[in-house]
Order: C-alpha cells, then sequence, then structure tokens
C-alpha cells in the first residue's frame, strides 16, 4: 500500500562496469554528463542537470553480469539523437514513436548497459510539471 503523503523525486541505478574510467569517459566525453565524484577504479558518480536529475553510480565489477535498461525522459530526443550521432556513441535503435507513447531512442554504453532516452508524445517538451 502507498503512502499517499509521500512523494518520490529521484532514482538511482547503479550499473556493474568493467573498466571504471572506461565508463567515465564514456558518460563524461561522450554522452555529456559531469562526474559527481570517484572512488578509485572502484566507483564513480555521473549526473546530468543542475541538481543531478538524472544521476548513475558505476560500480566495478570483476565478474560476470547482464546489462541492465535505464529509461531517462529527456526534452528533445531527435536532438539528443542528432548530437550523439556527430560522437563515437552506439545508437541501437533511431529515434521513433512507440506504441505506448514515447518517442525514444536507445544506445548503448561500452558495458552493454542501454539507454533509452524518450518523451511523452502527448507533452510538448516531454517533461512533467
Amino acid at each position: 500500500m502507498a503512502d499517499a503523503d509521500t512523494e518520490f523525486h529521484k532514482i538511482i541505478p547503479t550499473l556493474p562496469v568493467r573498466d571504471v574510467s572506461a565508463s567515465v569517459r564514456c558518460y563524461v566525453d561522450t554522452l555529456g554528463f559531469t562526474l559527481g565524484g570517484r572512488m578509485g577504479e572502484e566507483f564513480a558518480s555521473v549526473f546530468r542537470g543542475e541538481v543531478a536529475e538524472v544521476n548513475i553510480y558505476l560500480r566495478r565489477s570483476p565478474g560476470a553480469f547482464t546489462p541492465a535498461e535505464c529509461f531517462v525522459m529527456v526534452t528533445d530526443p531527435d536532438a539528443l539523437h542528432a548530437a550523439y550521432a556527430r560522437r563515437d556513441v552506439t545508437v541501437v535503435e533511431p529515434p521513433r514513436d512507440t506504441e505506448w507513447g514515447y518517442r525514444q531512442f536507445t544506445i548503448a554504453d561500452p558495458d552493454g548497459h542501454l539507454l533509452h532516452l524518450f518523451r511523452h508524445l502527448d507533452r510538448a517538451g516531454g517533461v512533467p510539471d
């Protein structure tokens, strides 16, 4: 049962990675995130937005792992796709309208984690009030 008086504001996924430095380079240099903090080769935090509205933890995992999928709401997936197309970003799926009401495209990071970057088709700008 949900507590009607409690609002949820953020979720921070922790993604297992083989090489923290390589992942930081991808997220910061290629995807435009900011490095929030780092603990050597074991852990890093990257974020986007003034108050880290999108925050991802990267934790070194020496063993095998299954890549994760994250959906990230953005204001303009087409413009972001165009920007990423000019960089060394692995685009798994180009922008498209989905049957569930998203305009989205999908990229993969060096560890195979998928980021689905989307906006709602029924909301101009994609970000809810």
